[in-house]
């Protein structure tokens, strides 16, 4: 995803820009959250 935001940002499609932020954004802060978590124990 980011090679195409850098590289082909004017044929970006804004929906599956949408869509990976919709489907993945909440398991990325999912997985941050128990990083900082286990590293704070």
């Amino acid at each position: 995803m980011r090679n195409k935001v850098v590289h082909e940002y004017f044929i970006i499609d804004i929906e599956t820009v949408w869509n990976v932020i919709q489907r993945d954004l909440p398991l990325l802060k999912h997985s941050f959250s128990a990083l900082l978590k286990s590293e704070q124990s």
